[in-house]
């Protein structure tokens, strides 16, 4: 079996509707999930999903560099940044 990326899987995810409405919001909240997952760009230091500032330590100033936007998880690119 090949691997399969967060963006492939995404797309099989969003392809799929239940027979019915408890199935149809599992899949949503899956897929939400998994976009989470698959890292965005930082808009100018902040989070591309809930704008929270995420560059720097709001008590020392020190640069951060997390995986994910401690506000809403969104996994974040540093591509440029670092």
């Amino acid at each position: 079996m090949d691997k399969m990326n967060n963006e492939q899987a995404l797309e099989i995810i969003n392809s799929w509707h239940g027979e019915d409405g408890e199935s149809d919001k599992a899949i949503e909240l899956a897929a939400l999930a998994l976009e989470k997952q698959i890292p965005e760009k930082l808009n100018n230091g902040l989070c591309p999903t809930c704008n929270t500032y995420v560059m720097s330590c709001s008590d020392c100033g020190d640069l951060l560099y997390i995986e994910h936007c401690n506000e809403c998880g969104q996994a974040l690119d540093w591509d440029g940044y670092k």
